[in-house]
């Protein structure tokens, strides 16, 4: 494997620089809106749905109801691959549902849908007055018997208490023809049939106007929502959503209170147009303040007073108000806004640009998750001067949460890795969105079965696997006794445990360097492998041919993915070489299976890195001591960008250049062989670039640094990625030796040689 590493070290520089963007948006206070997802027929779209249940192969389907004259259908959604598909940001269109061709109903208004726990999929037919039902995989739609159908107003909202053909189920469906009826019926399946229990005749007398969706809590009452504003026609018991009790009598206590803020200018001027379209109820188990809640999305047009504000506001079952997003143009009075929703500060709304609907009445229909991700259908952020700027898309909120139980964890089990380190796992209860949201473990340990009062190490990232790296594999006592407890804000759990005794064993990895190929990674290394790197196909092509090119023999080793190769079973033993292909939200045990495998394999490790400033849990470069840093011998790192007004070709501090440093400049030679003296230049317009900064070690080299065409380097350059003149946060590639050989190679952005 010699040549092997030759050839990779001393190969002229092929810089190919992979270009996936990650587009990021805001945060506003405790909202932030992560994702916009674009579709066929997102223009004219009308409700949607998402699959709530974790134990279905559709979790996190999106159904989507594609409104397009004379093609008009349910579309199906599927979330990127993950494990918690909630957490998705990307999504792909893989089926539809419609009625079978032979009927000819492509004209038919789809106007909302809905998704039991067994995966069905209701669909409301306006045009047709019926209820429809289909696969979730996709296919053709069924029409739901249900005697006499809606001969009063037209279908547009539904929510089922219960599963297709399943006794006692219960279907709520909220009517309203425009310009004419309404109604708010509730079917009943029992012994084969569809019988209506219930029947509201004229909903304004209840003061209900045009009920377009409907929701149910868990107790059994229904919220039923107008799409009206009250003012036409003028009710005096006008109510933006209705309350039904389970035994569908009126609840006269239950009212929205929406904040003034939303209903009026903050001058108290000028009554603003608030008119419903979704109301949503949310059974949400992570939120300990609050359990279960209802959501309802406003259109907030009133002709030129006040511009299409959507909103999205939040309210506990009685009604009270609890926290809100949207309406950029006016916000509700802080201290109002307080004591209605018990808080203090901050007060809870998030004042965000939110803007009309796509569809062709504007409304913002909208479902959401069991992990608190709502998707409203609005416009892309930001929607510039430019009407044709205007691109519907379907946006995804997240709401974040102060309160996360402590939940302890199970299946607690010790052993010892590939090299002798004893090494523990547990089931994790508390994933949230995909991600630790302030969950940490503590590891306790003993040499007797007594738990210990203070903790021995502490897992800050949350991950469910840790190794007693401290201990090695020369420790001397022991053995001991393990436990693990899971800590939130809300304080720490019960302990799994204890497991034991243990004490390190002799290792039974293979010889270091013995294998005849080149490990490569195939994934980023992300928490848990929740998330897997958009295009990671592509760049593993881009790789995988450069290296085929060049005769050198390589494996693919997955991150954490059992049915291969994978890092966190210490595959990479006796490799003599890694190629890492980016470091992104890299878990701590990922990080420490790595170090195991430079320290006691002999590893040695070829990698980059790429801009994670705008995903959840960075852990790169952004502090001293990240993960890596002792592999590395890099302190910190910063993405920086350049602003000069001059032109690009000058201006970009994106050529790398081999160190003038007499001592280092010979480690440095074969890198640059064949390359012209302006330096490797990444081929990206964008002026961007990682900086870093070498650590003050003899054994870590600076190979090459950044400039521009000119030679001139970044730091102390007004605009420049380092105006700040610190002359070490310059490095572009950094090695790391032992013993005078290259254990580490690192480059400051995705370049491959």
């Amino acid at each position: 494997m010699k040549r092997a590493g030759s050839i990779l070290l001393s190969a002229g520089i092929v810089i190919l620089l992979m270009c996936f963007t990650v587009t990021s948006y805001a945060a506003f206070g405790g909202y932030s809106r992560p994702v916009e997802i674009k579709y066929t027929g997102v223009d004219q779209d009308r409700g949607v749905a998402v699959n709530k249940n974790p134990d279905s192969p559709y979790y996190g389907y999106l159904y989507v109801c594609d409104g397009t004259a004379n093609n008009r259908c349910v579309r199906i959604l599927a979330p990127t691959v993950s494990k918690d598909y909630t957490a998705a940001t990307s999504y792909t269109e893989v089926a539809k549902l419609a009625y079978p061709a032979t009927l000819g109903l492509t004209n038919n208004l789809l106007i909302s849908c809905f998704v039991t726990p067994d995966d069905k999929v209701w669909v409301v037919d306006y045009s047709a007055k019926e209820i429809l039902t289909g696969d979730p995989a996709g296919g053709d739609l069924t029409v739901l018997p249900i005697p006499g159908n809606f001969t009063m107003a037209n279908p547009r909202g539904v929510y089922v208490v219960g599963n297709y053909n399943q006794e006692d189920t219960k279907l709520y469906v909220a009517e309203a023809t425009a310009g004419g009826a309404s109604d708010c019926e509730i079917f009943q399946y029992n012994g084969g049939n569809w019988t209506r229990i219930f029947e509201m005749g004229d909903t304004k007398v209840n003061g209900l106007v045009s009920p377009y969706t409907v929701a149910v809590d868990k107790d059994g009452n229904s919220y039923w929502a107008s799409v009206s504003a009250g003012n036409n026609p003028v009710l005096p018991n006008f109510k933006y959503v209705l309350k039904l009790k389970p035994d569908f009598t009126v609840d006269t206590n239950f009212a929205l209170q929406i904040p003034d803020g939303f209903l009026k200018k903050a001058d108290g001027t000028v009554a603003n147009s608030l008119i419903p379209t979704q109301v949503v109820y949310v059974q949400d188990n992570y939120d300990l303040d609050t359990p279960d809640y209802i959501a309802v999305s406003f259109n907030g047009s009133n002709s030129s007073a006040f511009p299409h504000n959507n909103c999205v506001l939040r309210f506990k079952t009685d009604g009270s108000y609890l926290d809100g997003f949207g309406m950029q143009g006016w916000a509700p009075n802080p201290t109002q806004v307080a004591t209605m929703s018990g808080k203090t500060t901050p007060p809870s709304y998030n004042p965000l640009e939110f803007w009309d609907a796509p569809s062709g009445n504007k409304n913002p229909w909208m479902t959401v998750d069991d992990k608190h991700n709502f998707y409203v259908l609005t416009i892309h952020e930001p929607r510039g001067s430019d009407s044709k700027l205007f691109v519907p898309v379907l946006a995804k909120f997240s709401r974040p949460l102060d309160k996360l139980a402590a939940v302890a964890p199970t299946d607690l089990v010790a052993g010892n890795d590939i090299y002798g380190q004893v090494k523990l796992s547990w089931t994790d209860h508390t994933w949230l969105k995909g991600v630790k949201t302030g969950v940490t473990y503590n590891i306790y340990r003993s040499t007797d079965t007594t738990m210990p009062a203070t903790p021995y190490k502490t897992v800050l990232d949350g991950y469910n696997k840790w190794k007693d790296a401290d201990q090695g594999v020369d420790a001397t006592g022991g053995p001991f006794y393990y436990w693990v407890t899971a800590v939130t804000k809300t304080g720490e759990s019960a302990a799994a445990g204890p497991v034991g005794p243990i004490a390190p064993s002799a290792p039974t990895a293979p010889a270091a360097r013995s294998k005849d190929s080149i490990a490569v990674s195939y994934s980023e290394y992300s928490d848990t492998d929740k998330i897997e790197v958009g295009n990671i196909s592509s760049y593993w092509g881009m790789l995988s041919s450069f290296l085929t090119k060049r005769n050198v023999k390589f494996t693919k080793v997955f991150d954490a993915d059992p049915s291969g190769l994978n890092v966190e079973n210490d595959d990479l033993a006796g490799y003599p070489l890694f190629w890492l292909l980016c470091n992104r939200e890299m878990s701590s045990y990922e990080a420490q299976c790595i170090a195991d495998y430079v320290k006691y394999s002999g590893g040695r490790i070829v990698s980059c890195y790429w801009n994670t400033e705008t995903t959840i849990n960075r852990t790169f470069l952004t502090g001293n001591n990240f993960r890596l840093a002792d592999v590395y011998g890099i302190d910190r790192g910063g993405w920086g960008s350049d602003s000069r007004s001059i032109a690009w070709n000058l201006r970009t501090f994106r050529y790398m250049r081999p160190t003038t440093d007499p001592a280092v400049a010979p480690l440095a030679a074969p890198l640059f062989d064949g390359i012209p003296t302006a330096g490797a230049m990444q081929p990206q317009l964008a002026p961007i670039a990682e900086l870093a900064v070498a650590r003050d070690d003899p054994n870590v080299k600076v190979l090459a640094t950044w400039c521009d065409m000119n030679g001139i380097p970044p730091y102390g350059v007004p605009g420049s990625m380092n105006p700040s003149g610190n002359v070490n946060w310059n490095a572009a590639a950094i090695a790391r030796y032992s013993n005078g050989e290259p254990v580490s190679l690192w480059f400051g952005l995705m370049w491959w040689w």
